[in-house]
Parts: C-alpha cells; structure tokens; sequence
C-alpha cells in the first residue's frame, strides 16, 4: 500500500473517556489496489474465547461496542476472524464523523476451527480502507480471509485524515451496555495490570519506557565458571501466556554496552559482559552472562533491565 499510517495514543476521547487509539494517514492513498488495506486489529486468546463454543452447534454470539469518531463520513468495515484467518464475518458500520457509540452483534460460527488454547483465538478488526483481495458479503459468515466488503470507504484518499477509537467492548451475548453506560465496562487498575502482564511485562516501573540507561535494578548472581555467570532465577509478576522473548537493557551508555547487565562489585574490567538468556519458561528466567575472569564461588551483584513480550 502507498500510504504512510501513523497509530498515536491521544487525549481527544468522548466525555468521561481519558484517551483514545489514533489511526492518522500521514501520506494517504487516493486509489485503493487490491491488496491494500488499512486496519486496527485486535487479538484475542483462544482460552478467553473457548466458551463461546464456535466451530459447534452450540455456538454463542458475540456484541462488540466502542466509540469512534472519523474526520470524514463514511463506511467502516469491523469484522471477526479466526486464527489462521479462514473464517470470516463482516459488519458494515457506516459514520457520519464526530464521536458516535456503535455496537454490532455477530452471530457464532457453528464451522470452521476456532483455537480454544494460549494462540490466537479470534481477530477483531476495524478496517478504514480495503482492496478487492480481503471484501466479501457482509453479514454472514464466510472461507476465507475478509475484513471489509464493497461498501467500505477509503478514509484516507489525502493527509491528515484521523480516525480515533476507544471504549472497545467484547461482549459473550446479544447485548451491549447503553452509551451513557459505556464507560462504565471497565476492570479496577490493578485487576487489568494483571491481565496485561500475562503478555508483556517489565523491570522498569509503570511510568517508565523501557531504554537502556532508563532505570536500574540489581540482582544476586554466582559465578558457574571463570568465564561465565548465571543470576539468580528471575519470576514474573503473573505467569505469562507462553515462554516469552526477553530483551536486556544496561544500566548505563557506554559500558557496558546497550543490552548488557553489569557487575556491581567488581572491577570495571568486569563490565563488558554480554548478557544472554540462559533459560526462562512462562514463570520467569535466568540470565548468562560472559565475562574476561572472575573467581570461582563468589557472589556477584549484577544490575539491569528487562523486558518480556510473549504478545499475540
């Protein structure tokens, strides 16, 4: 596609809303091929979505709500997808610009195979501009990958066109709260920090953007052999969603180098270690760090960051 899309968070949000998701075109693309597309998308994890019981005959709807506002009029496209993407529905939302409250109800799918473990359970998209390749007829389930249909807009022929979304709401049923009710649906802080550690959490506090030289944090470590040593077993606020990717961040600029943790007590010779996992699981890790010497059997306290990303 030839646009150039921008995804900022912003405080332009509806009453009693704090901020919003921003979907701005940057570069916008006035002819729309067949491939192209445009989309926010959400995923959601096959044990959160098991009780719905879609790819049987017992299958349950869904109702989506959430508020969005569009610089321009226009038709969206918000659709439900399996995961490897082969099964689809489309709904066709259409916006006259300005904050609006919309809710669609999409009935259960009774075919296809929906995973009902830690993958990719299901894929909410909202589509602000599809190619020929990914539209269908909307309203009923379909094979294949969809997420727009005919009469979907192009909201981004030209620049500066926004698109901003928030108070999204997934809901088992046919019913969705009223919009003077919406921004209600939500979890206490510390319950939704829970939930989003399961995907992706830090060493770093809440406020602070992962960054080497952002933040410190010292842990015990013992040396394995002159050449190496391990930390002590590092555990995760909440057991993740599967055996993340884990990324260091050093202390300081300079030395040691960008990604690497460093010694506390030691000599400075010590600092250039490269930092490297040495095994992890979805409750925590241990890292391995390689060193120019050290004794054998004496502590060592080792100081960094950490990431761990295990996102859908």
């Amino acid at each position: 596609m030839s646009g150039v899309y921008a995804y900022p968070q912003g405080a332009t949000a509806p009453p009693n809303f704090t901020s919003s998701l921003g979907f701005q075109v940057q570069t916008g693309s006035a002819t729309v091929a067949a491939g192209d597309y445009a989309y926010i998308q959400h995923r959601i994890e096959g044990y959160r979505v098991a009780r719905l019981g879609w790819g049987g005959v017992s299958a349950q709807p869904i109702t989506i709500s959430f508020w969005i506002s569009a610089s321009i009029a226009g038709t969206i496209a918000v659709s439900v997808r399996t995961n490897p993407p082969n099964r689809s529905y489309v709904v066709d939302v259409p916006l006259a610009g300005g904050w609006e409250y919309k809710t669609v109800t999409i009935p259960g799918d009774t075919g296809g195979t929906w995973p009902k473990d830690n993958s990719v359970g299901m894929i909410i998209t909202f589509a602000a501009m599809v190619g020929a390749t990914y539209r269908t007829t909307a309203n009923a389930w379909q094979a294949g990958n969809f997420f727009g249909s005919a009469s979907t807009s192009n909201f981004f022929p030209s620049g500066l066109n926004t698109i901003y979304l928030t108070g999204v709401v997934v809901l088992p049923g046919t019913e969705a709260p009223s919009a003077a009710r919406s921004m209600y649906i939500m979890r206490p802080f510390d319950q939704e920090l829970a939930l989003c550690q399961r995907y992706y959490c830090k060493s770093f506090p809440a406020g602070v953007v992962p960054a080497n030289a952002a933040e410190t944090q010292a842990y015990v470590g013992a040396t394995v052999t002159t050449t190496q040593i391990t930390s002590q077993r590092i555990n995760y606020p909440v057991r993740m969603r599967a055996a993340p990717t884990v990324v260091f961040y050093s202390p300081g600029g300079g030395v040691p180098a960008n990604g690497q943790w460093q010694f506390l007590n030691v000599a400075f010779a010590f600092n250039n270690a490269a930092t490297a996992l040495y095994y992890g699981n979805d409750a925590g890790f241990a890292s391995i760090l390689t060193i120019a010497g050290g004794t054998f059997g004496i502590a060592y306290a080792l100081y960094g960051g950490w990431t761990a990303d295990t996102r859908l």
